[in-house]
Protein backbone atom coordinates (compact mmCIF):
# COMPACT_ATOMS: atom_id res chain seq x y z
CA UNK A 1 0.00 0.00 0.00
CA UNK A 2 1.62 3.66 -0.88
CA UNK A 3 1.09 6.50 1.33
CA UNK A 4 1.25 9.64 -0.41
CA UNK A 5 1.93 12.83 1.94
CA UNK A 6 3.49 16.14 1.67
CA UNK A 7 6.58 16.80 4.17
CA UNK A 8 7.77 20.27 5.46
CA UNK A 9 11.22 20.66 4.12
CA UNK A 10 11.45 24.51 5.61
CA UNK A 11 14.49 24.43 7.79
CA UNK A 12 13.41 24.80 11.62
CA UNK A 13 15.25 27.67 13.83
CA UNK A 14 16.74 25.89 16.91
CA UNK A 15 15.87 27.58 19.27
CA UNK A 16 18.19 30.04 20.97
CA UNK A 17 19.47 29.47 24.43
CA UNK A 18 20.33 32.49 26.23
CA UNK A 19 23.39 32.09 28.22
CA UNK A 20 22.72 32.71 31.98
CA UNK A 21 23.82 36.77 32.78
CA UNK A 22 27.01 36.44 34.89
CA UNK A 23 27.09 38.59 38.11
CA UNK A 24 28.49 41.75 37.70
CA UNK A 25 30.41 41.13 41.07
CA UNK A 26 32.29 38.16 39.35
CA UNK A 27 32.79 40.04 36.04
CA UNK A 28 34.49 43.53 38.52
CA UNK A 29 36.73 40.88 40.25
CA UNK A 30 38.22 39.20 37.09
CA UNK A 31 38.49 42.72 35.50
CA UNK A 32 41.13 43.34 38.91
CA UNK A 33 42.84 40.08 38.51
CA UNK A 34 43.68 40.51 35.06
CA UNK A 35 44.86 43.85 35.55
CA UNK A 36 47.19 42.71 38.59
CA UNK A 37 48.29 39.92 36.32
CA UNK A 38 49.62 42.04 33.57
CA UNK A 39 50.92 44.15 36.40
CA UNK A 40 52.91 41.56 38.30
CA UNK A 41 53.60 39.49 35.14
CA UNK A 42 52.66 36.38 35.40
CA UNK A 43 50.78 33.49 33.42
CA UNK A 44 47.51 33.89 35.83
CA UNK A 45 45.95 35.13 39.08
CA UNK A 46 43.61 33.05 41.20
CA UNK A 47 41.35 34.16 44.03
CA UNK A 48 40.77 30.97 46.65
CA UNK A 49 37.96 32.08 48.78
CA UNK A 50 38.37 30.94 52.49
CA UNK A 51 36.27 27.97 52.44
CA UNK A 52 34.53 29.37 56.05
CA UNK A 53 33.29 32.19 54.06
CA UNK A 54 29.47 32.01 53.23
CA UNK A 55 30.13 33.46 50.39
CA UNK A 56 32.91 31.99 49.18
CA UNK A 57 31.35 30.30 45.84
CA UNK A 58 30.77 34.21 44.69
CA UNK A 59 34.05 34.98 45.13
CA UNK A 60 36.15 32.37 43.46
CA UNK A 61 37.98 33.31 40.42
CA UNK A 62 40.97 32.48 38.04
CA UNK A 63 42.20 34.92 35.18
CA UNK A 64 44.35 33.86 32.90
CA UNK A 65 46.83 30.71 31.12
CA UNK A 66 44.88 27.47 32.73
CA UNK A 67 46.98 25.07 33.76
CA UNK A 68 49.69 27.06 34.99
CA UNK A 69 52.03 26.14 38.05
CA UNK A 70 51.63 27.70 41.34
CA UNK A 71 54.50 30.40 42.04
CA UNK A 72 53.51 32.91 44.83
CA UNK A 73 50.39 33.13 47.34
CA UNK A 74 49.62 36.09 49.39
CA UNK A 75 46.42 36.76 52.14
CA UNK A 76 43.33 38.84 50.83
CA UNK A 77 41.94 40.65 53.56
CA UNK A 78 38.67 42.97 53.63
CA UNK A 79 38.86 46.53 55.10
CA UNK A 80 37.72 45.15 58.51
CA UNK A 81 40.98 43.02 58.50
CA UNK A 82 39.42 39.60 58.06
CA UNK A 83 41.02 36.95 55.70
CA UNK A 84 39.21 36.59 53.14
CA UNK A 85 40.91 34.15 51.06
CA UNK A 86 44.20 34.10 49.31
CA UNK A 87 45.82 35.28 45.79
CA UNK A 88 47.55 33.36 43.93
CA UNK A 89 50.21 34.02 41.19
CA UNK A 90 50.34 30.95 38.64
CA UNK A 91 53.60 30.85 36.18
CA UNK A 92 54.91 28.55 33.14
CA UNK A 93 56.99 25.57 34.61
CA UNK A 94 60.18 27.00 34.07
CA UNK A 95 59.48 30.66 35.54
CA UNK A 96 57.46 28.68 38.89
CA UNK A 97 60.51 27.47 40.25
CA UNK A 98 62.13 31.18 41.48
CA UNK A 99 59.84 33.63 43.10
CA UNK A 100 58.43 36.59 42.51
CA UNK A 101 61.21 39.99 42.15
CA UNK A 102 60.87 42.64 44.82
CA UNK A 103 58.47 44.97 42.33
CA UNK A 104 56.37 42.04 41.34
CA UNK A 105 55.86 40.99 44.64
CA UNK A 106 54.89 44.70 45.55
CA UNK A 107 52.75 44.63 42.69
CA UNK A 108 51.10 41.26 44.03
CA UNK A 109 50.47 42.84 47.12
CA UNK A 110 48.39 45.79 46.17
CA UNK A 111 46.36 43.85 43.81
CA UNK A 112 45.38 41.09 47.01
CA UNK A 113 44.95 45.19 48.72
CA UNK A 114 42.22 45.96 46.15
CA UNK A 115 40.82 42.72 45.70
CA UNK A 116 40.25 43.49 49.46
CA UNK A 117 38.64 46.30 49.07
CA UNK A 118 36.57 45.44 46.13
CA UNK A 119 35.06 42.61 48.54
CA UNK A 120 34.08 44.65 51.02
CA UNK A 121 32.47 47.16 48.64
CA UNK A 122 30.60 43.60 47.19
CA UNK A 123 30.14 42.68 51.13
CA UNK A 124 27.95 46.31 51.33
CA UNK A 125 26.27 46.26 48.28
CA UNK A 126 24.62 42.87 49.07
CA UNK A 127 24.04 43.87 53.36
CA UNK A 128 22.15 46.89 51.23
CA UNK A 129 20.04 45.03 48.80
CA UNK A 130 19.60 42.53 51.75
CA UNK A 131 18.58 45.51 53.79
CA UNK A 132 16.16 47.41 50.63
CA UNK A 133 14.45 44.03 50.53
CA UNK A 134 13.32 43.28 53.71
CA UNK A 135 12.50 47.43 54.21
CA UNK A 136 10.29 46.54 50.77
CA UNK A 137 8.56 43.48 52.83
CA UNK A 138 8.42 45.13 55.78
CA UNK A 139 6.62 48.22 53.95
CA UNK A 140 4.09 45.84 52.17
CA UNK A 141 2.98 44.20 55.30
CA UNK A 142 2.51 47.83 57.05
CA UNK A 143 0.44 48.36 54.50
CA UNK A 144 -1.76 45.48 53.98
CA UNK A 145 -1.70 45.84 57.79
CA UNK A 146 -2.92 48.87 57.50
CA UNK A 147 -5.33 48.35 54.93
CA UNK A 148 -6.74 45.87 57.13
CA UNK A 149 -7.46 47.88 60.17
CA UNK A 150 -9.11 50.71 57.85
CA UNK A 151 -11.31 47.86 56.95
CA UNK A 152 -11.80 46.82 60.55
CA UNK A 153 -12.32 50.26 61.64
CA UNK A 154 -14.85 51.62 58.48
CA UNK A 155 -16.89 48.42 59.61
CA UNK A 156 -16.83 48.89 63.63
CA UNK A 157 -17.56 52.81 62.51
CA UNK A 158 -20.94 51.63 60.38
CA UNK A 159 -22.32 49.00 62.51
CA UNK A 160 -22.18 51.43 65.54
CA UNK A 161 -24.06 54.75 63.65
CA UNK A 162 -26.23 51.91 63.04
CA UNK A 163 -26.65 50.18 66.42
CA UNK A 164 -26.94 53.97 67.80
CA UNK A 165 -30.01 55.45 65.40
CA UNK A 166 -31.37 51.92 66.41
CA UNK A 167 -31.20 53.26 70.01
CA UNK A 168 -31.91 56.99 69.56
CA UNK A 169 -35.35 55.57 68.14
CA UNK A 170 -36.10 53.14 70.45
CA UNK A 171 -35.34 55.50 73.55
CA UNK A 172 -37.33 58.04 72.05
CA UNK A 173 -40.39 55.70 71.65
CA UNK A 174 -39.92 55.24 75.06
CA UNK A 175 -40.06 58.43 76.52
CA UNK A 176 -42.69 59.45 75.02
CA UNK A 177 -44.58 56.85 76.72
CA UNK A 178 -43.02 57.64 80.29
CA UNK A 179 -43.77 60.85 83.00
CA UNK A 180 -41.69 63.42 83.06
CA UNK A 181 -40.12 62.37 86.88
CA UNK A 182 -39.41 58.82 84.84
CA UNK A 183 -37.70 60.50 81.55
CA UNK A 184 -34.52 61.82 83.18
CA UNK A 185 -32.56 58.71 83.06
CA UNK A 186 -33.56 57.93 79.20
CA UNK A 187 -32.89 61.67 78.16
CA UNK A 188 -29.57 60.82 79.23
CA UNK A 189 -28.94 57.84 77.69
CA UNK A 190 -30.09 59.48 74.38
CA UNK A 191 -27.53 62.30 75.40
CA UNK A 192 -24.66 59.75 75.55
CA UNK A 193 -25.42 58.12 72.37
CA UNK A 194 -25.63 61.43 70.81
CA UNK A 195 -21.65 62.34 72.19
CA UNK A 196 -21.00 58.65 70.82
CA UNK A 197 -22.16 59.59 67.20
CA UNK A 198 -20.08 62.62 67.99
CA UNK A 199 -16.79 60.44 68.46
CA UNK A 200 -17.16 58.32 65.37
CA UNK A 201 -17.94 61.71 63.23
CA UNK A 202 -14.37 62.99 65.33
CA UNK A 203 -12.74 59.99 64.06
CA UNK A 204 -13.97 60.11 60.29
CA UNK A 205 -13.18 64.12 60.19
CA UNK A 206 -9.89 63.22 61.63
CA UNK A 207 -9.06 60.49 58.93
CA UNK A 208 -10.15 61.51 55.88
CA UNK A 209 -10.51 65.48 57.12
CA UNK A 210 -13.25 68.14 56.56
CA UNK A 211 -15.01 69.48 53.20
CA UNK A 212 -16.28 72.29 54.86
CA UNK A 213 -19.75 73.96 53.59
CA UNK A 214 -20.76 76.96 52.23
CA UNK A 215 -18.68 79.57 54.08
CA UNK A 216 -20.81 82.40 55.82
CA UNK A 217 -20.15 85.40 58.04
CA UNK A 218 -20.04 84.54 61.97
CA UNK A 219 -19.37 86.60 64.70
CA UNK A 220 -16.43 85.18 66.67
CA UNK A 221 -18.17 85.33 69.71
CA UNK A 222 -21.25 83.64 68.57
CA UNK A 223 -19.16 80.94 67.69
CA UNK A 224 -17.78 80.87 70.73
CA UNK A 225 -21.40 80.20 72.70
CA UNK A 226 -22.38 78.00 70.97
CA UNK A 227 -19.63 76.16 70.92
CA UNK A 228 -19.69 76.06 74.67
CA UNK A 229 -23.67 75.57 75.02
CA UNK A 230 -23.10 71.66 74.28
CA UNK A 231 -20.38 71.43 76.55
CA UNK A 232 -22.26 73.27 79.54
CA UNK A 233 -25.15 71.37 78.85
CA UNK A 234 -23.65 67.89 79.58
CA UNK A 235 -22.59 69.58 83.23
CA UNK A 236 -18.50 69.43 82.73
CA UNK A 237 -18.09 72.70 83.50
CA UNK A 238 -17.88 73.72 87.32
CA UNK A 239 -18.54 77.19 89.16
CA UNK A 240 -16.11 79.77 88.70
CA UNK A 241 -14.92 78.84 85.22
CA UNK A 242 -14.85 80.80 82.64
CA UNK A 243 -13.72 82.23 79.18
CA UNK A 244 -13.06 86.05 78.66
CA UNK A 245 -13.09 87.71 74.91
CA UNK A 246 -10.29 89.85 75.28
CA UNK A 247 -10.51 91.29 71.50
CA UNK A 248 -11.22 94.85 71.65
CA UNK A 249 -12.42 94.54 68.18
CA UNK A 250 -15.29 92.92 66.80
CA UNK A 251 -14.12 90.01 64.54
CA UNK A 252 -16.28 88.60 61.85
CA UNK A 253 -15.37 85.50 60.18
CA UNK A 254 -15.89 84.35 56.44
CA UNK A 255 -16.14 80.18 57.82
CA UNK A 256 -18.56 77.12 57.66
CA UNK A 257 -19.55 78.06 61.32
CA UNK A 258 -20.83 74.59 62.45
CA UNK A 259 -17.23 73.67 61.17
CA UNK A 260 -15.33 76.23 63.30
CA UNK A 261 -17.50 75.68 66.42
CA UNK A 262 -16.68 72.32 66.53
CA UNK A 263 -13.18 73.21 66.30
CA UNK A 264 -13.77 76.09 68.95
CA UNK A 265 -15.55 73.22 70.88
CA UNK A 266 -13.03 70.77 71.37
CA UNK A 267 -10.51 73.39 72.44
CA UNK A 268 -12.64 74.59 74.62
CA UNK A 269 -13.74 71.20 76.43
CA UNK A 270 -10.18 70.06 76.68
CA UNK A 271 -9.07 73.59 78.35
CA UNK A 272 -11.68 73.57 81.19
CA UNK A 273 -11.50 70.00 82.21
CA UNK A 274 -7.53 70.73 82.11
CA UNK A 275 -8.16 73.25 84.09
CA UNK A 276 -10.80 71.26 86.53
CA UNK A 277 -8.53 68.05 87.18
CA UNK A 278 -5.48 70.23 88.26
CA UNK A 279 -7.43 72.47 90.51
CA UNK A 280 -6.47 75.88 88.43
CA UNK A 281 -9.02 78.65 87.71
CA UNK A 282 -10.47 76.61 84.62
CA UNK A 283 -9.92 80.24 82.86
CA UNK A 284 -10.10 80.77 79.00
CA UNK A 285 -8.73 83.93 77.20
CA UNK A 286 -9.52 84.42 73.38
CA UNK A 287 -8.36 87.12 71.20
CA UNK A 288 -8.00 87.49 67.62
CA UNK A 289 -5.43 89.34 65.21
CA UNK A 290 -6.26 90.06 61.59
CA UNK A 291 -3.45 90.02 59.23
CA UNK A 292 -5.17 90.96 55.79
CA UNK A 293 -7.71 88.22 54.60
CA UNK A 294 -6.93 85.90 57.59
CA UNK A 295 -7.87 86.41 61.46
CA UNK A 296 -5.60 84.62 64.29
CA UNK A 297 -8.25 83.38 66.68
CA UNK A 298 -6.25 82.37 69.80
CA UNK A 299 -7.58 80.83 73.05
CA UNK A 300 -5.26 80.83 76.29
CA UNK A 301 -5.81 78.86 78.86
CA UNK A 302 -4.76 78.53 82.42
CA UNK A 303 -4.03 74.97 82.61
CA UNK A 304 -0.97 73.25 84.46
CA UNK A 305 2.41 73.71 83.21
CA UNK A 306 3.42 71.29 80.12
CA UNK A 307 0.29 71.31 79.00
CA UNK A 308 1.33 73.18 75.59
CA UNK A 309 3.41 70.35 75.03
CA UNK A 310 1.11 67.68 75.18
CA UNK A 311 -1.28 69.66 73.07
CA UNK A 312 1.80 69.57 70.47
CA UNK A 313 2.15 65.68 70.79
CA UNK A 314 -1.75 65.60 70.06
CA UNK A 315 -1.94 67.89 67.29
CA UNK A 316 1.12 65.88 65.20
CA UNK A 317 -1.18 62.48 65.80
CA UNK A 318 0.64 61.62 68.54
CA UNK A 319 -0.67 60.08 71.54
CA UNK A 320 -1.05 62.93 74.26
CA UNK A 321 -3.46 65.05 76.90
CA UNK A 322 -6.28 63.28 78.74
CA UNK A 323 -9.28 60.67 77.28
CA UNK A 324 -11.30 64.09 77.36
CA UNK A 325 -11.54 67.50 75.08
CA UNK A 326 -7.06 67.80 74.21
CA UNK A 327 -7.18 63.90 73.20
CA UNK A 328 -5.32 63.27 69.61
CA UNK A 329 -8.75 62.95 68.05
CA UNK A 330 -10.15 66.53 69.50
CA UNK A 331 -6.93 68.23 68.18
CA UNK A 332 -6.93 65.91 64.91
CA UNK A 333 -10.57 67.98 64.48
CA UNK A 334 -8.80 71.16 65.29
CA UNK A 335 -6.41 70.59 62.74
CA UNK A 336 -8.77 69.36 59.67
CA UNK A 337 -11.26 72.59 60.00
CA UNK A 338 -7.93 75.13 59.99
CA UNK A 339 -6.86 73.16 56.67
CA UNK A 340 -10.51 72.69 55.37
CA UNK A 341 -10.33 76.71 55.19
CA UNK A 342 -7.17 77.16 53.79
CA UNK A 343 -5.36 77.57 57.17
CA UNK A 344 -3.68 76.09 59.76
CA UNK A 345 -3.16 75.22 63.63
CA UNK A 346 -0.75 75.90 65.78
CA UNK A 347 0.17 75.40 69.43
CA UNK A 348 2.70 77.45 71.92
CA UNK A 349 3.06 78.09 75.30
CA UNK A 350 0.55 80.55 76.93
CA UNK A 351 1.41 83.88 79.16
CA UNK A 352 -1.52 82.53 81.40
CA UNK A 353 0.93 79.77 82.34
CA UNK A 354 -1.01 76.57 80.47
CA UNK A 355 -1.26 76.47 76.56
CA UNK A 356 -2.26 78.99 73.67
CA UNK A 357 -4.21 77.37 70.09
CA UNK A 358 -4.30 79.74 67.33
CA UNK A 359 -6.08 79.17 64.47
CA UNK A 360 -5.80 80.61 61.13
CA UNK A 361 -9.20 81.33 59.08
CA UNK A 362 -10.54 83.95 56.97
CA UNK A 363 -11.82 86.63 57.59
CA UNK A 364 -15.14 88.40 56.40
CA UNK A 365 -13.58 91.84 54.73
CA UNK A 366 -16.67 93.66 54.49
CA UNK A 367 -17.46 94.84 57.84
CA UNK A 368 -15.01 92.30 59.60
CA UNK A 369 -13.93 94.70 62.25
CA UNK A 370 -15.62 97.19 64.10
CA UNK A 371 -15.33 98.86 67.65
CA UNK A 372 -17.46 96.80 69.94
CA UNK A 373 -20.27 98.67 71.28
CA UNK A 374 -21.54 96.78 74.42
CA UNK A 375 -25.13 97.83 75.77
CA UNK A 376 -25.53 98.47 78.76
CA UNK A 377 -25.86 95.64 81.58
CA UNK A 378 -29.65 94.61 82.88
CA UNK A 379 -28.01 96.17 86.43
CA UNK A 380 -26.99 99.39 84.47
CA UNK A 381 -30.15 99.70 83.10
CA UNK A 382 -32.12 99.22 86.92
CA UNK A 383 -29.85 101.44 89.49
CA UNK A 384 -27.85 103.69 86.91
CA UNK A 385 -24.36 103.69 86.03
CA UNK A 386 -21.81 101.78 88.19
CA UNK A 387 -19.14 103.59 90.45
CA UNK A 388 -15.89 103.04 89.26
CA UNK A 389 -14.91 102.09 92.42
CA UNK A 390 -17.51 99.31 91.85
CA UNK A 391 -15.67 98.42 88.62
CA UNK A 392 -13.33 95.26 88.07
CA UNK A 393 -9.74 96.42 87.28
CA UNK A 394 -8.81 95.10 83.66
CA UNK A 395 -5.98 95.72 81.98
CA UNK A 396 -5.13 98.51 79.58
CA UNK A 397 -5.99 96.60 76.42
CA UNK A 398 -9.42 95.78 77.05
CA UNK A 399 -11.06 98.95 78.72
CA UNK A 400 -13.65 97.53 79.84
CA UNK A 401 -15.12 95.79 76.44
CA UNK A 402 -14.17 92.30 78.18
CA UNK A 403 -16.98 90.22 78.60
CA UNK A 404 -16.45 87.34 81.28
CA UNK A 405 -18.75 84.88 80.80
CA UNK A 406 -18.68 82.10 84.21
CA UNK A 407 -18.99 78.48 83.04
CA UNK A 408 -22.03 77.28 85.31
CA UNK A 409 -25.20 75.91 83.85
CA UNK A 410 -27.82 79.03 84.58
CA UNK A 411 -26.12 81.46 83.32
CA UNK A 412 -24.39 79.91 80.05
CA UNK A 413 -27.66 80.62 77.70
CA UNK A 414 -26.49 84.15 78.25
CA UNK A 415 -22.50 83.90 77.53
CA UNK A 416 -22.25 87.21 75.39
CA UNK A 417 -24.53 89.72 74.45
CA UNK A 418 -26.55 89.35 71.58
CA UNK A 419 -26.17 92.38 69.09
Amino acid sequence: MIHWGCHDRTPREEPQISPPERDPSVARLEALLDLGRAACGVAALSVVPDPTDPHAADLEAYVGVPGSWQREEVEVRDRAGGVRGRLVAYDTPARARTPLGAGAHRRLLTTADAVGDLLSVQDLLRTEKELSSAVTMTQGAVERRMAQEEQLRLHVAGSLRTHLGELRTVLREIAATQTSADRAPLERAQALATELRGVLDDASVAREGLEPGEPEVHRLEDLVEAALDHFVAQGHVTAGSGVSVVSSRDVRLLVDGAAVERALHHVLAGALIAGREHERAEHVEIDAQVQGDQVVVSLDDDGPPGRARQLRVALDGGAGGTDEGDRGLGMAVVRAVAQSHGGRCWVEPSDLGGSRVCLLLPVALDGAITPRSRPALASEEREGPMHPSERDERPEHVSGDERRVEGTPDNVRGLFDRR
